[in-house]
């Protein structure tokens, strides 16, 4: 018999990769298209949109491979070239945001559907990958998504200001890239204030 501690553990570490993948989602949503695909200086080749895809292929992959494990079926065949080009070719920010919002969904079901008979489940999150015990497999879900929002969050403290989107973006996506203008205006004061 397994503890309840540990599953309600296991659904803790969900909620809070469900958590950082909303605030991910609400950054993108103040960013325009040229700031989410802006690249700091210094050889740093992911920009926030493709840090934002990669993270969404990724948990994407391990919320249906343990889906999968819970019913007991194996993981399927995947090279590691799947989830780069998805990163690299992915979709725009204002589409990829409703994709991490449908992600954290996802995320929310299937710590809901988790209980303690399901502790001893293994799942491969990519072929080649050890197997781990699903206490371990959220575990690198949360550590993996972290780290991704950690560099977006820096990246975030130096984008530059926003250029207005295309007219046909504008009239598709009124609100996006909106925060972006008022970071713009406030980036602008902010080094006004430090000439003063």
């Amino acid at each position: 018999m397994h503890d309840t501690g540990e599953i309600t553990g296991v659904k803790t570490t969900l909620e809070q990769v469900a958590a950082m993948l909303e605030e991910m989602r609400r950054h993108l949503t103040t960013l325009s298209e040229d700031q989410a695909l802006w690249l700091p200086p210094g050889g740093d080749v992911w920009p926030i949109q493709r840090s934002v895809t990669h993270c969404v292929n990724c948990e994407h992959r391990a919320v249906t491979e343990l889906g999968r494990a819970m019913k007991g079926q194996a993981t399927p065949e995947t090279i590691p070239a799947d989830t780069g080009i998805f990163a690299w070719f992915g979709p725009t920010p204002y589409a990829l945001a409703r994709l991490v919002g449908d992600l954290k969904r996802q995320v929310e079901a299937l710590s809901n559907a988790l209980d303690s008979s399901h502790l001893d489940v293994e799942a491969v999150r990519y072929p080649n990958h050890p197997p781990r015990k699903l206490v371990d497999y959220v575990e690198v879900m949360r550590h993996h998504t972290e780290a991704h929002l950690a560099a977006i969050k820096k990246k975030l403290a130096a984008v530059p200001p926003a250029k207005e989107c295309d007219a046909g973006v504008r009239e598709a996506y009124p609100n996006f890239g909106r925060g972006a203008e008022a970071r713009g205006t406030s980036q602008t004061s902010r080094s006004d204030h430090s000439r003063g």
